[in-house]
């Protein structure tokens, strides 16, 4: 009989620019963050790092909106794309270092997203957004390789 699994769910507030962060981490590639004037506010950006990319794929507009400005705010380079199929394309032209996926949306939704992120792209993180979260679609996200899942809707701290 195979253990049970234990999935919290959580409201994201600053927990998404949080889990990208453990992600890079756990990943071991280097990623430093850039403030509005394109300098590191820590003094951590070198030559051999980077700012951390985040594809961010949401079919609500304004919540994509959102959600980009606040994790550029955290210094992060941020790309949007409205469905998974936008995404896939998008991370094929352009790469990503992290992708933040809603759950549900048109198309191709974030679970299909996510199977091909892993496949194809198997060194990129993907962080599951959502707000029809339960617990079975947690367990599944993460079996199926999701680095986290939280769910909406968000609080700025």
């Amino acid at each position: 009989m195979p253990a049970a699994t234990s999935v919290a769910l959580r409201p994201l507030d600053r927990g998404c620019s949080s889990a990208i962060e453990v992600a890079m981490r756990r990943a071991n590639r280097p990623h430093c963050k850039q403030n509005a004037t394109g300098l590191d506010p820590r003094g951590l950006c070198s030559e051999s790092t980077r700012v951390t990319k985040v594809l961010v794929v949401d079919d609500e507009a304004n919540l994509r909106k959102v959600l980009a400005a606040m994790l550029r705010k955290e210094g992060y380079e941020v790309s949007v794309a409205a469905d998974g199929a936008q995404a896939i394309a998008e991370l094929e032209k352009n790469g990503a270092d992290v992708v933040v996926t809603d759950l549900v949306m048109p198309q191709t939704g974030g679970m299909e997203l996510l199977k091909q992120v892993t496949v194809n792209h198997p060194e990129v993180p993907v962080i599951i957004i959502t707000a029809h979260g339960t617990v079975d679609s947690a367990v599944e996200a993460m079996k199926l390789g999701a680095y986290d899942y939280v769910t909406k809707p968000f609080e700025q701290a």
